[in-house]
């Protein structure tokens, strides 16, 4: 199963996710991030990756790359600890949402995991734009609605997507 992951992401070809993120696709995407953002003290943080390296994909499972980048792009850095990163994997079509101490009281690790498979069935359906806008909004409705309320916090997380290819 594993020498077959490695050849997947081995055969990826970059394009198909750089023809999904021209700049306007971004700049889009970017606006869901900041419009689920509304409302409460998390920091979003999405990473798109077209595919792992043949080492990469042989040492981490989808959830423990996840986590990886969890740690290395400092999400776990916010002032109330809520940082979440939505980490997508293009290659195996997976979708993983890490979420920090501060969101973990109030909202299950089950709960993410039911909005992980949420979201892969609305993206398959809608597109993966149109899909991605309304998970993220459907993101923010749950943050909102597991959070207590507090002032905001100045934006403590770029909104900027991450693609890698």
């Amino acid at each position: 199963m594993v020498m077959w992951r490695i050849v997947k992401h081995m055969a990826y070809m970059p394009w198909r996710s750089r023809n999904v993120f021209c700049a306007a696709t971004r700049s889009r995407l970017m606006a869901g991030v900041r419009a689920a953002e509304v409302g409460h003290n998390a920091e979003i943080k999405v990473v798109i990756e077209g595919a792992l390296s043949p080492v990469q994909a042989y040492r981490y499972s989808n959830w423990g790359y996840a986590c990886k980048l969890f740690a290395e792009l400092n999400v776990w850095d916010t002032e109330y600890n809520t940082g979440l990163l939505l980490y997508i994997n293009m290659c195996d079509q997976s979708v993983d949402i890490v979420a920090d101490r501060g969101i973990i009281k109030y909202v299950d690790n089950t709960l993410w995991q039911e909005c992980c498979k949420n979201m892969a069935v609305v993206i398959a359906e809608q597109g993966f734009v149109e899909g991605l806008e309304q998970s993220l909004l459907q993101m923010g409705a749950l943050l909102r609605h597991k959070l207590p309320k507090v002032e905001k916090v100045n934006n403590q997380l770029s909104d900027t997507l991450e693609v890698r290819y």
